[in-house]
């Protein structure tokens, strides 16, 4: 069917279009007699003239998702690129983010949180917002190492430490470079205590366990260069360091021990929220 007069014009015309000669089955004019929609087995060569700009052609022998191409062109030379094509229905602003739509410009927006900021087509985290409250337990502990004097048979040896970040006294260890069997009659106990900022505190921070000496029963042997753990304090506010708290660990020793203990090294690891 044609209708003249300026109007559209309807039909399935075959055609041999273009200088590449393309054979197409026309569906639809323009009031120029330019095609403005189009079939065919072969897409449309570009450069070729005719075809109006926004010209539809569907490929009947394509593959799915490449059948239906749109003229990017003008009538005296077509440019034919593969039309938009999927089941896209609605885009969902997931998990932290927002915006989101089902119709027209769809925008999604991340969301800043503590310690992250979002700019445009950046994501960043603030160096205020690493803190050890937000790392995992092994990234967000920290350790303060001292070295003692070596541990005489008789009496008591201290190691004064400071603390440089508030937190929480999480685990202690000890490392000596000699063995010392286990007695209950000469052993060594451990102690901890928080002196404060003055010095002045008196606030243990391991328990009062057996498990804190060596002594056969209920303590631990010491090893050459193994580590051995302390059992720390079971009331969390007795754990609590400032920085700059003064920390001094103590090993006592019961009786006479069978050998000194050789510069042993103490490690304190801190949990918390700077």
């Amino acid at each position: 069917m044609k209708t003249l007069n300026r109007a559209l014009k309807l039909c399935g015309e075959d055609r041999i279009v273009g200088a590449s000669e393309t054979a197409i089955t026309v569906l639809e004019y323009n009031v120029d007699n330019d095609i403005r929609r189009a079939t065919g087995t072969t897409k449309p060569t570009d450069g070729d003239a005719g075809y109006e700009k926004g010209c539809l052609f569907m490929d009947t022998d394509a593959a799915a998702g490449s059948v239906l191409y749109t003229n990017d062109g003008t009538t005296s030379s077509c440019d034919f690129s593969l039309g938009v094509t999927g089941d896209v229905t609605n885009v969902i602003a997931g998990a932290g983010m927002t915006g989101g739509g089902d119709t027209g410009a769809v925008t999604l927006n991340v969301i800043g949180g503590t310690g992250i900021t979002v700019a445009a087509n950046a994501v960043a985290v603030t160096t205020a917002g690493v803190t050890r409250a937000l790392m995992s337990a092994p990234a967000g502990t920290q350790a303060i190492q001292g070295e003692s004097a070596t541990i005489a048979t008789t009496g008591t040896i201290s190691k004064y430490l400071v603390v440089n970040q508030a937190g929480s006294l999480d685990s202690v260890s000890v490392t000596p470079l000699v063995a010392l069997a286990a007695s209950d009659s000469n052993y060594i106990t451990w102690t901890i205590t928080n002196l404060g900022q003055a010095g002045a505190g008196d606030t243990a921070m391991l328990a009062v366990d057996d498990a804190n000496t060596t002594k056969a029963t209920g303590g631990t042997a010491l090893a050459i260069s193994t580590i051995n753990p302390f059992t720390v304090h079971g009331t969390g506010g007795n754990l609590t360091v400032a920085a700059g708290d003064l920390l001094r660990v103590d090993a006592v020793a019961t009786g006479t021990l069978a050998n000194t203990v050789t510069v042993p090294v103490y490690i304190l690891r801190f949990t918390g929220t700077t």
